[in-house]
């Protein structure tokens, strides 16, 4: 055998220690090996991350979308993008990307009762191990050419009632004409009818299930018939003779907080339903749109219950859904309260000498966003895939607490 001291026992020059030999070959391997490892990872790229709509006039609602594509090897997996504000929603239409698939995060960023250079932003999380959390930023400059008094109205109504009417005075600020073109509502059970020239009559109908809501009254004017030249929001409740308390379930959990000897409050939610009056009422048919979530009803007296809703497993990517029963109460024959799931995922481990942008080690959330808000009564949205079911009987009628 020939000595490492000999010159024909290696390429490198003589006086490289044996250390030395071994850390650069160790370096010709991993460089090897990373390339490997990366093919098959997912890898989203963005058209653009910035939004700039300039100077915004004619209309107090903006919407667009943020284009990307999966150029990795691997499937792109993310949940429903976090906005900076309750005014800016954004969407995606699905979870998960395959290698070379294109989509894009709509955006919808309402304008109403703000003026000036504003920027708002859109959070998006993904299993890119080089770009787990990505900002994509909205930016306008608002200088409303019409305007409304109140710029928002809160109108509460009981179940098969109506309101007397709002009215709103709309103005536009360059002194034209307003030329209203036409009036729309995101709800048949809210109207909106022109009253002269400047003003309209915003009335609310109890004709939904109760629940709190969250509507709009939109206004078309002059030559844009395309979009609103400005959006009223429209917030209250619809009360009946039963409530839900709270008015949804939310969870921000971990996929650990199943293990042994973890807080049952992580994964325990508790709603009470009663009535307003005290009088006696049933349950039953207690359901759930979430697997893997077990349901108990217990009586908590005259005139109320206690629903506990465990989760037994974790959705991979979150979910948006609702809990369902029926009633005895003729006027709530049906009720159903949204709940959501939101997963906080651990971030992606890079491959192998690779360093992934952001913030190292911690959790991110990965939030979703429920469709409505507030129990309401009615037609359960969609079957109820699983869940424990459940029925019983309240008692003689007392005092409701």
């Amino acid at each position: 055998m020939k000595s490492l001291s000999d010159p024909a026992a290696s390429s490198l020059p003589r006086g490289i220690s044996l250390n030395s030999r071994l850390a650069a070959a160790a370096g010709l391997l991993l460089a090897a090996c990373v390339p490997a490892l990366a093919e098959d990872l997912p890898k989203i790229e963005f058209e653009k991350v910035v939004y700039d709509f300039k100077t915004v006039t004619d209309t107090d609602t903006i919407t667009g979308a943020f284009k990307f594509k999966n150029t990795g090897k691997a499937d792109l997996m993310m949940p429903q993008p976090t906005t900076s504000c309750g005014c800016t929603v954004a969407r995606m239409d699905k979870f998960i990307y395959h290698p070379g698939e294109e989509g894009s995060v709509s955006f919808e960023w309402r304008l109403t009762g703000t003026r000036g250079l504003m920027s708002k932003t859109v959070t998006l999380q993904s299993n890119d191990p080089h770009n787990p959390r990505q900002i994509l930023t909205i930016n306008a400059d608002y200088s409303p050419l019409y305007e409304v008094d109140p710029v928002s109205l809160t109108v509460d109504v009981k179940l098969g009632s109506a309101t007397a009417g709002t009215p709103v005075k709309i103005f536009r600020m360059d002194g034209k004409p307003l030329q209203i073109r036409r009036i729309e509502t995101s709800q048949p059970w809210i109207t909106a009818k022109l009253l002269g020239e400047t003003e309209i009559l915003v009335e609310v109908k109890g004709l939904a299930p109760p629940r709190r809501y969250n509507e709009t009254v939109s206004v078309y004017a002059g030559d844009n018939d395309k979009t609103p030249v400005t959006t009223l929001p429209v917030f209250g409740g619809i009360s009946g003779e039963l409530i839900a308390s709270p008015d949804s379930l939310f969870w921000s959990i971990t996929d650990s907080a199943l293990q042994p000897g973890r807080s049952e409050a992580l994964v325990t939610r508790r709603l009470r339903v009663r009535s307003l009056s005290g009088k006696a009422f049933e349950i039953k048919n207690l359901a759930s749109s979430l697997k893997g979530l077990s349901l108990e009803l217990n009586e908590l007296g005259p005139g109320g219950f206690e629903v506990t809703a465990r989760l037994d497993e974790v959705p991979k990517l979150g979910h948006e859904g609702f809990l369902t029963f029926e009633t005895s109460e003729p006027t709530m024959s049906k009720m159903q309260v949204p709940l959501t799931v939101a997963v906080l995922m651990k971030r992606p481990e890079p491959p192998v000498g690779a360093e992934a942008d952001g913030q190292p080690g911690a959790p991110v959330t990965t939030t979703t966003t429920t469709t409505g808000s507030g129990a309401a009564a009615g037609p359960a949205a969609g079957s109820a895939a699983s869940g424990s079911a459940a029925s019983g009987k309240a008692g003689p009628a007392g005092s409701s607490k």
